[in-house]
């Protein structure tokens, strides 16, 4: 039911059943959660940022990298910035907040 809740659109219903999944540890919830990350919403961004942070899932970290670039290629949105960088700190346990040049280095080093 989340996960079609995740589609709604309602934006508050859609926010907090993207919240939600970040509870469930099922490859389905993963793979929702991953999806949105190619939204332009910033609310969904933003969400879908902080339920990859709290499931701290290494399969997330690849299209969160393309998000931070993205957020400042594309989108201009330093929320959404600062949410990648907060969700790829709580997934890798690194440090380098929401600069996209830095996890794209490490990430293309190997260290994630």
């Amino acid at each position: 039911m989340l996960l079609a809740l995740a589609d709604s659109p309602k934006p508050a219903v859609r926010r907090a059943a993207i919240r939600a999944l970040g509870g469930y540890r099922t490859p389905e919830s993963l793979a929702k959660l991953v999806s949105l990350l190619k939204e332009t919403d910033k609310d969904v961004l933003i969400a879908a940022c902080s339920a990859l942070g709290r499931r701290k899932d290494k399969a997330a970290v690849k299209p969160l990298v393309e998000l931070i670039e993205r957020s400042v290629a594309s989108l201009s949105d330093n929320d959404v910035r600062t949410a990648a960088g907060d969700a790829l700190e709580a997934i890798t346990g690194l440090e380098y907040g929401p600069y996209e040049r830095a996890w794209r280095a490490a990430f293309s080093a190997g260290r994630l």
